[in-house]
């Protein structure tokens, strides 16, 4: 929602400075509130310090491992990579100008409302993919990473009117794997270590964001070679 939003008021010539300001003391908010109210409920005491969170964290990880949350951790990683990389990430750099133009329909739209639009189908397909896989029965969670595969081919392909819906492939997968991640974890894990469970299969997670991320130049470099090359 926040890149949605953030484009929308880069379009009305909102100074980049103040969305950035406006997400930090959401995060900000959002951290105080967690540490107030939903941690200590979680474990069932309202007087716990910073170092009780730590203790409570690190003790609590060796026992959610043997839950076997590895497997949906390291499907997370790796959708994550492709989550990283293009949100928006290296469409960015593929989409620079100030006016995108759709070649198959010889039309021409503002670089912030193709983006309002591309990362609309991100918010959508993440929404589709934890609607309908919370409740089906739990599969391979590797198998979730085809939709991000071919979201990404169609990223890259040099035709905009493709690249702007690729977003709903690309964030599909993680959608579904966070469903069908959250009902392992209910499943298996006991409810009093489910908040550090999360917390660690998350972390762990992240460590394809942080790949992604470092990734963006070297994608959009790759993709610039390919298509001068072949096209």
């Amino acid at each position: 929602m926040i890149t949605i939003g953030g484009f929308l008021l880069l379009a009305q010539g909102v100074f980049c400075g103040w969305i950035f300001l406006g997400s930090l003391v959401a995060v900000l908010v959002g951290m105080f509130i967690f540490s107030i109210r939903i941690f200590p409920a979680s474990v069932g005491s309202s007087n716990l310090t910073l170092r009780d969170l730590f203790v409570i964290t690190f003790s609590c990880s060796f026992f959610v491992l043997k839950k076997r949350p590895a497997i949906h951790s390291g499907a997370l990683a790796c959708c994550r990579v492709f989550g990283a990389l293009f949100n928006p990430g290296v469409l960015l750099y593929i989409y620079s100008s100030q006016y995108i133009n759709f070649t198959l329909y010889h039309r021409t739209l503002l670089k912030f409302y193709f983006f309002v639009i591309y990362n609309s189908t991100f918010f959508i397909g993440d929404m589709a993919g934890r609607q309908i896989m919370y409740n089906r029965k739990i599969v391979f969670p590797f198998l979730f990473l085809l939709f991000p595969l071919v979201g990404a081919t169609m990223a890259l392909l040099p035709w905009a009117e493709i690249a702007v819906i690729s977003g709903f492939f690309i964030q599909l997968a993680n959608g579904c794997i966070y469903a069908q991640s959250t009902r392992h974890i209910e499943a298996k894990v006991d409810p009093k270590y489910s908040l550090i469970s999360f917390s660690v299969w998350l972390f762990l997670g992240d460590i394809g964001s942080i790949i992604g991320t470092n990734s963006i130049q070297w994608v959009a470099m790759g993709r610039r070679y390919l298509l001068a090359r072949y096209f």
